[in-house]
């Protein structure tokens, strides 16, 4: 074989396999891909004796998102949080091609257990009226003191089997997860400590191909050392 084959097929095939691997990281925040970004809680009037109350929550576009809370006695399933919903007319968000979602929370956080949450809507299954028939996928996420920044394989991600029993059904009957229709993404408090104030501050989350960024470097050492012993 002629040696200019041997030192040019390698770097061909290097940069035909570069595009599948390296893919831009998708920024949900800071910026703006087209979701609409609102606060929620259990309580459906914050007014209600013992409800729970959300007395702050704003949105720094360029920096930051902050919500106060206090957890309510009155519902058996207290929460708060904040959560992207895909806006009508616009496409679900297509985290498909993606293995990890990142999260940076400010120093300012006061919460000691965060629950991420993934909505997907299931052709056959879920209907665009009720958001309660996309499928649910959550990571429960404790805070570690001193550490603000985390990247969560997609695969931890798992259906709550709360969400299995309301709809009688298993994972078997619905199948692997479509992340190609996101329809909605949400951060939740997951301590669930009654009466007490507490606060989630989040400075950026953005969806990444981290796995290809590996196969890349480990493919570029094997190239460089090939490339030695030639």
């Amino acid at each position: 074989m002629p040696k200019w084959v041997l030192l040019i097929f390698p770097i061909i095939l290097f940069l035909t396999a570069l595009p599948l691997n390296l893919k831009k990281d998708l920024v949900l925040f800071p910026g703006d891909i087209g979701m609409e970004l609102t606060s929620y809680l259990d309580t459906a009037r914050s007014q209600d004796s013992g409800g729970t109350v959300i007395s702050r929550f704003h949105v720094d576009t360029g920096s930051s998102i902050e919500i106060e809370y206090t957890i309510g006695s009155r519902n058996i399933y207290p929460y708060a949080g904040f959560q992207w919903i895909v806006k009508p007319d616009h496409p679900f968000l297509d985290i498909s091609d993606y293995d990890h979602l990142t999260v940076t929370f400010n120093p300012a956080i006061t919460e000691e257990i965060v629950i991420i949450i993934l909505q997907i809507f299931t052709e056959g299954f879920s209907s665009f009226n009720d958001r309660m028939t996309w499928r649910y996928l959550n990571k429960e996420l404790p805070i570690v003191e001193n550490r603000y920044t985390y990247s969560i394989p997609l695969k931890e991600f798992q259906t709550p089997i709360w969400w299995y029993n309301q709809y009688k059904i298993t994972e078997k009957d619905l199948g692997k997860a479509d992340l190609s229709c996101v329809g909605m993404l949400s951060i939740e408090e997951g301590s669930d400590e009654i009466g007490v104030p507490k606060k989630m501050v989040v400075n950026g989350i953005r969806f990444q191909k981290k796995n290809g960024l590996m196969r890349t470097a480990a493919f570029s050492g094997i190239l460089i050392l090939y490339y030695i012993i030639l």
